[in-house]
């Protein structure tokens, strides 16, 4: 006959096995989406240097870049 302290240790130890499958599969699933990610970059990038346009990333960098138009027309009054 089992006793409860056994059953508690069994129950421990399929949670601990459990924890460690729920582990792994989080971590694969990490490094697919991190993937997909760059993938997607890559792909965004190629898509706006084929039509001559700058990438989201690329849009944003060269509007930082450049003096914002109110501040520009302040200047020259």
């Amino acid at each position: 006959m089992i006793i409860n302290k056994e059953r508690i240790e069994r129950v421990e130890a399929e949670l601990g096995s459990l924890q460690d499958g729920v582990k792994r599969i989080e971590l694969g699933l990490n490094d697919k989406l991190h993937r997909r990610e760059e993938k997607i970059s890559k792909l965004a990038d190629s898509i706006s240097a084929s039509r001559g346009t700058p990438s989201h990333n690329n849009y944003d960098q060269a509007r930082s870049s450049q003096p914002n138009r109110g501040e520009n027309e302040r200047s020259h009054q």
